[in-house]
């Protein structure tokens, strides 16, 4: 249930959205064909299910000393 001022504020988004839609079709967009097309533009778009951060990756392991390490990166 949204509050009376939120409904508002959503629809006050949705005919923002519309008014800038019809301007942009009646100046024209020269970019090409639209990659978004069969996308609803007034639809929220949903967040991710997971969150994926590098952290999740498996480690690199190698078996070099920290000194053979360190030769390596100033070759």
């Amino acid at each position: 249930v949204m509050s009376k001022d939120a409904k508002k504020r959503q629809e006050e988004v949705l005919l923002e959205r519309q008014i800038n839609r019809d301007i942009d079709a009646r100046l024209g967009d020269d970019s090409g064909p639209d990659d978004l097309a069969g996308i609803d533009p007034d639809k929220e778009i949903a967040k991710p299910e997971a969150k994926w951060t590098f952290a999740q990756a498996e480690p690199v392991k190698d078996d070099k000393s920290k000194e053979e390490a360190l030769a390596e990166l100033m070759t």
